[in-house]
């Protein structure tokens, strides 16, 4: 606990330190700090498109030779359970794929919306235009819930069937047994 007063302590008196610098810099300064930020949302902007282009391209890599239609059949799951169950894991693992560099975007939309807001200006939506692709929605949920359903032993055989790689999700639907 001291450890985060000590924290909050130092960063409380980095804030005032830097507000002090801002306002005895003037507009130009405000300036300056906004363009950088700006660039910050471009570059996190850009590295985002290039994870989302590598995660498809994982994809498109082959499937788990493991995952077979025989394999999923054993599970012995309702058709119906099985496809939302792996539904679920295709789109964790597409998530998780690109994770790492939405968060790095939201931070920086967040920072900037944030210095905005502190000079004065009017914030850009940009944050709140992300949120969509940063967190999933209620489907995705609704997925994980009857995943988490599962008998345990059903949940980790399917986990390792799928593995943790993006996969093509028709690709994978195609696995499914018949019903």
């Amino acid at each position: 606990m001291a450890v985060a007063r000590e924290l909050t302590r130092r960063v409380l008196r980095w804030g005032v330190a830097l507000a002090a610098m801002l306002s005895s810099h003037g507009a130009m300064a405000n300036e300056e700090v906004l363009r950088l930020l700006q660039r910050d949302v471009a570059l996190k902007t850009t590295l985002l498109a290039t994870a989302e282009k590598a995660c498809r391209a994982r994809e498109q890599a082959a499937l788990p030779a493991n995952l077979t239609t025989e394999n999923l059949q054993a599970l012995g799951l309702p058709r119906h359970d099985l496809g939302l169950a792996v539904g679920y894991l295709v789109q964790r693992n597409q998530y998780a794929c690109s994770r790492a560099a939405l968060d790095d975007l939201l931070h920086a939309a967040l920072a900037l919306e944030r210095t905005q807001k502190a000079l004065g200006q009017k914030p850009d939506p940009i944050s709140s235009n992300l949120v969509d692709a940063v967190f999933p929605g209620p489907g995705y949920y609704e997925m994980a819930v009857v995943f988490d359903k599962l008998p345990e032993d059903a949940r980790i055989a399917l986990e390792n069937l799928i593995g943790p790689e993006p996969l093509d999700m028709q690709a994978v639907l195609k696995r499914l047994p018949p019903s």
